[in-house]
């Protein structure tokens, strides 16, 4: 997000947690799903996987916000917000916890950790 040496970011908090499942290619790139946001992302490392999880939550909700659907998706997940959110979502950023589950192909178990932004 681009910002102006004057402008004033205003995080919004939202109570409730996303999970996201992930796995790491052979080629060390990794690919993560959140069903709750229909995201899927690839990214070519761990901490790349990590930025783009957060720009990619910030603005699907940021896209509803702006389109007044928001509300009715908080409320279906069982999620709210913290804070209002002010009418002009540009310089808002949503920030949401998530939990991450490792898929083990060749096993197929899962492995859980959490991560707050």
């Amino acid at each position: 997000m681009q910002m102006t040496p004057n402008s004033t970011r205003v995080i919004i908090q939202v109570n409730g947690k996303v999970q996201w499942q992930f796995r790491q290619l052979a080629s060390g790139e990794f690919i993560a799903h959140c069903q709750p946001l229909k995201i899927t992302l690839e990214s070519g490392n761990w901490s790349e996987l990590l930025e783009d999880m957060t720009l990619a939550m910030d603005g699907v909700l940021k896209e509803m916000a702006s389109t007044n659907e928001l509300d009715r998706f908080l409320h279906d997940h069982g999620w709210t917000l913290m804070q209002q959110v002010p009418v002009h979502v540009s310089n808002v950023q949503f920030q949401i916890p998530f939990e991450l589950l490792a898929q083990n192909t060749k096993h197929g178990r899962h492995s859980k950790a959490s991560l707050h932004q």
